[in-house]
């Protein structure tokens, strides 16, 4: 792509003006151009995402094996209820509502819960979500607006 603007850069320099029909074949193959990359990035993000769901699904199958003690230990103090739930979960997918989930820990999820994507992530400082990622499921869809959360197994 650099070569062909260097080149037109340069031709157009030299004060040469381009037909319509050479314009339009210039389009067409810049079109053209454009569309390959756009279509080899799409190819390369889809391999990209496959390859870390692998890379998801193998450690937590590694972390369901061998559950980490102090992990669960943490979980226990204020989500022990939920960690358990999830423990024994044998459903390849669970939704509940926030207030469903709130009753499981038997206590309303704080308002960050409501507000923040990040308080669902394990890169947050809530503990909330080691309860689903250790016991081998993951979030498939988080909805904060309509308080709800999904999670699929990713251990079978």
């Amino acid at each position: 792509m650099t070569t062909l603007t260097s080149a037109l850069s340069t031709r157009n320099n030299h004060n040469t003006n381009l037909s319509k029909t050479e314009l339009s074949e210039l389009t067409a193959i810049t079109n053209r151009t454009k569309q390959a990359i756009h279509d080899a990035m799409e190819r390369e993000l889809r391999q990209m995402d496959a390859e870390i769901d692998k890379f998801i699904r193998r450690k937590t199958a590694e972390l369901a094996k061998q559950p980490n003690p102090e992990l669960r230990q943490k979980s226990k103090l204020k989500f022990g209820s939920l960690f358990e739930y999830f423990r024994t979960a044998t459903e390849p997918s669970l939704t509940f509502t926030f207030d469903e989930l709130g009753e499981i820990i038997g206590e309303p999820l704080c308002d960050s819960a409501h507000k923040y994507r990040e308080y669902w992530t394990r890169y947050g400082r809530s503990r909330l979500a080691d309860c689903w990622y250790a016991n081998g499921y993951k979030i498939k869809t988080l909805d904060l607006e309509n308080k709800y959360v999904s999670f699929y197994r990713v251990v079978p």
